[in-house]
């Protein structure tokens, strides 16, 4: 019992403190940031930080990671529904949005040489794992008929994440109630284009 009460402290401690150094990465930029700033923010003294991370460096790893980890259970938590695909899709695009804004696109995306290689190479495999869970969801619309039968799910998945990973920094600081707005014009641009309905008939 008393163990298992120590271990849930030190868990909870644990994200504090990640939670610290991704605000301290946000307002500071990584490569200002220093751990002396996680502590200071955290209140405590440098030297009880480096009884979870003995750097700013294994911070970053481990905000890469769940990152990654919270992409993937987002998307797995959506092929599992059997809702209407571009319901589905819509929610894939708020999810990301707003797991973006915590995560600041994964951090390595900015960063990868602050990341060992073989962390780089894990992560590229939970990016193409996630992008892989995009096709998936394409592939599901094209077969129900909800998306056109001659989509390249490989294009549309890249493109999705694309439009999503590269508005970031415009979004980052704005409410999660915004953010949710953003992410339904996203997904109108996305699933209805931008053409108005007689000038995309007229092109055909």
């Amino acid at each position: 019992m008393h163990s298992s009460y120590v271990a849930k402290k030190q868990e909870r401690r644990f994200d504090e403190i990640m939670q610290a150094a991704r605000d301290v990465f946000v307002q500071k930029g990584y490569f200002a940031a220093t751990t002396r700033d996680i502590a200071e923010l955290l209140n405590i003294k440098p030297g009880s930080l480096y009884y979870y991370i003995d750097s700013k460096e294994s911070a970053l790893v481990e905000i890469c990671r769940r990152a990654g980890r919270q992409f993937t259970r987002n998307m797995e938590a959506l092929l599992a529904r059997s809702d209407p695909v571009d319901d589905l899709i819509r929610e894939g695009i708020r999810n990301h949005l707003l797991n973006n804004r915590a995560h600041l696109v994964f951090h390595f995306v900015f960063s990868p040489r602050e990341l060992p290689a073989s962390v780089r190479k894990e992560l590229n495999r939970m990016a193409q794992s996630y992008q892989r869970q995009w096709e998936d969801l394409f592939e599901r619309g094209v077969r129900d008929g909800c998306l056109r039968p001659d989509l390249d799910t490989g294009t549309a998945a890249v493109a999705l994440l694309a439009m999503c990973n590269g508005s970031v920094e415009w979004y980052q600081r704005r409410t999660p109630a915004a953010v949710t707005g953003i992410a339904g014009e996203f997904a109108d641009c996305f699933l209805q284009g931008v053409l108005s309905v007689p000038h995309a008939r007229d092109r055909t």
